[in-house]
């Protein structure tokens, strides 16, 4: 038989990221990553990120996209991307 695969709509790629809770349980955060490497939506937060490497550690920067906010904090983070890009930080 065929191996199986998931098949994705609509969403870009998506990644989970282990959030710390008050108590001793952790919880897992499914997070969008754009068709724009490194521009990230964080469904729990409703925050854009725009992701990079920073002395080989990994580092986020937020932006708001609350209520009527949600296109322009997505064109903000993608701007940062953008600068970001063109100074040669993003890495691979």
């Amino acid at each position: 038989s065929a191996p199986r695969t998931v098949h994705q709509k609509g969403l870009g790629k998506r990644m989970e990221m282990y959030w710390p809770r008050r108590d001793s349980f952790r919880s897992r955060i499914p997070l969008y990553e754009n068709s724009r490497r490194h521009v990230i939506w964080d469904h729990r937060m409703r925050k854009w990120m725009v992701m990079w490497y920073r002395h080989g550690i990994q580092v986020f920067r937020t932006f708001c996209a609350r209520g009527a906010k949600f296109e322009q904090g997505r064109a903000c983070a993608i701007l940062f991307y953008e600068r970001l890009r063109c100074a040669g930080k993003l890495g691979r």
